[in-house]
Formats: structure tokens, sequence, C-alpha cells
């Protein structure tokens, strides 16, 4: 009866002190899942060229990606931990289309790199195992968009490549639940608000024959959204990259 009567303490109490285990220091956190992001240029775009070809055929919009980041933390209070960390979101974009003898090909992808600073408040929950906890930060969200465009039949097929670069400043909050499953690690799931629209990309194209040319992303009434020429910047407006929107995810902490 002792033994029994002390095996359900130790359950009882590990239970309480698990989650406090890992927030007593310093740890790692992965996460994992989904996000859906605004791209507002982008599909606005995409929108209105299927306004015009209603009928004929349609484009996919750009919304829900995968993302995955990792994070140090440490433990500044025993209810308020400071993390940093990088995560990366990627996506990719294709529409092909024969319109009798003719055909067009395009594609486009858009990856980004943040990289995070982000306070957690853990607010004591005496008795349960299970902590939810709010935090909110800010990055820098380093990103690439690439472009690839194809007219056929052609001889030579016409069509260009090009890629653009840029960063900028983003914010995030949200709000999880973490469930410990063992001493010094804890499972959680999460949900978390970004705004981070990023303007100023500029890169180069390279026709098929291997004529480059420097290029900024545009946003124009005729041409659509992609790389314009650079001599053109006051003439064509500037396109943005919008990341913001909303996630939900997976992650694991490992306290040590």
């Amino acid at each position: 009866m002792r033994k029994s009567t002390t095996a359900v303490m130790i359950f009882l109490l590990a239970g309480i002190l698990w989650p406090q285990a890992i927030r007593a220091g310093m740890g790692v956190r992965v996460t994992g899942g989904f996000t859906h992001i605004s791209y507002g240029d982008f599909n606005d775009w995409i929108d209105g060229m299927n306004t015009d070809m209603a009928g004929i055929a349609e484009m996919d919009n750009i919304t829900w990606i995968p993302e995955f980041g990792a994070e140090y933390y440490y433990s500044i209070l025993p209810s308020l931990d400071a993390g940093i960390g990088v995560s990366m979101m990627s996506a990719g974009w294709n529409f092909d289309f024969m319109y009798g003898e003719n055909g067009i090909e395009l594609d486009h992808t858009v990856k980004a790199y943040p990289v995070t600073a982000t306070v957690y408040f853990k607010p004591p929950v005496p008795f349960v195992s299970m902590k939810p906890y709010c935090y909110a930060g800010a990055g820098l969200y380093y990103s690439k968009i690439t472009f690839s465009h194809r007219r056929t039949p052609s001889d030579p097929v016409a069509g260009y490549d090009a890629e653009l670069t840029d960063r900028g400043f983003g914010t995030h909050l949200g709000l999880g639940i973490e469930f410990p499953v063992m001493p010094a690690v804890t499972f959680d799931l999460g949900f978390k608000i970004r705004w981070a629209d990023l303007k100023g990309f500029e890169g180069t194209a390279e026709n098929l024959e291997g004529d480059r040319k420097d290029v900024f992303l545009g946003n124009d009434d005729e041409e659509g959204f992609g790389p314009a020429d650079i001599s053109e910047k006051d003439n064509i407006s500037e396109g943005s990259v919008d990341l913001g929107g909303y996630s939900f995810y997976v992650g694991v902490t490992i306290g040590f």
C-alpha cells in the first residue's frame, strides 16, 4: 500500500513540476505547420486574370504555405521566456496553358527566412499539467522570389528567368497550450498572427539568349505582377510581397 501511495504521489508531483522544470532554465523549440498568407498584390493580379479569362482558364492563388522553425529560449522570470529563432516559409506556383497552337508557361516561387525575437508569457496554473501561453515579437524577414516565363511555340523559345530579393520588418503575436510528455520535453499546439508586408525587391532577369538586366518588382495594370526594368521604376508601380496572415502549428520543446 505504501509503495502504491508513493507512486501516485510521484505521478501527481511530476504532472505539476514537469512544466516548471522546462521553464526553469533554457532550451530549444522546434515547430512546424501551415501559414495562410495574404500575398496581396500577386493574388489580386491572379483574381483579375481569372476574371478576364472566365470560362477559358483559371489560375490558383497562393494561400496556405508550409512553415518550419527553430528557436532558442531562456527563462528570464518564472513565467516569462525570451526566445530568438529562425524559420522558413516556401511556396511554388505554376500555370501552363495552351490556346490553339500557342502556349504559355509561368512559374513563380516565394521563400522567406524570418529571424525573430519573441517574449512568451506563461501564467502559472496550479495542479494542471497543461499550460497556456501567449507571446509577441518582431523580426527581420529575408525573402527571395523567382519568376520563369516561357512562350511556345517559338524558334527559339521566348522567355526569361528572374530572381529578386529583399529584407523587411515584421511583427507577430499568438497563443498556445503546452503538454508535458517527459521531465524536460513538452508538446504544444499554437496559433500565430503575423504582419509582414515587404517592399523594395530588386534583382536581375535573364532571357534565354543570356542577356541580363536589372529589375525590380513591379505591379502594373497592363504587365501585371512581376519583374520590371529598373529604368521604369518612376513609371511603374512597385509591388509588394505580403507575408501577413495567420498560422497553425505544432511544436516540441526540449529543456536543458
